[in-house]
């Protein structure tokens, strides 16, 4: 991540041209070394491993509901609560990841599963 920080920090000391070509490439080779560097870690503790493991199940279903729910959730916070302070915007994010992370599993298990299901059985 340090690396990472200081390729971004050097980036924007040279000119656009440049940044342009080798940037995409340093992230790359970043992200490989980062994967490389993840296989020497030790393996999780079963919890950590579950945790990780719905998340990455659920992930499509996130990646759907999280950019309407925040937009939702910003006009509730912002516009009807009235809460304009940066610490009561900052602790209303938790609890929206918290509700969109059961939004997802809800999602997952009524509507992505049994589509996946239905579609492997036609499939046979």
């Amino acid at each position: 991540v340090l690396v990472w920080v200081l390729g971004e920090w050097a980036f924007h000391q040279i000119d656009p041209v440049t940044k342009t070509i080798w940037k995409l490439e340093f992230k790359s080779l970043l992200a490989a070394l980062f994967i490389a560097a993840a296989y020497s870690l030790p393996h999780p503790n079963i919890r950590l491993s579950n945790v990780v493991n719905r998340i990455s199940v659920y992930s499509y279903s996130i990646y759907l509901i999280n950019l309407p729910f925040l937009a939702i959730w910003r006009w509730l916070i912002l516009d009807k609560l009235q809460i304009e302070s940066p610490f009561g915007v900052l602790m209303s994010l938790p609890l929206a990841w918290l509700l969109i992370y059961a939004l997802a599993s809800v999602t997952f298990h009524k509507l992505e599963k049994p589509l996946t299901q239905l579609r492997m059985n036609e499939s046979s």
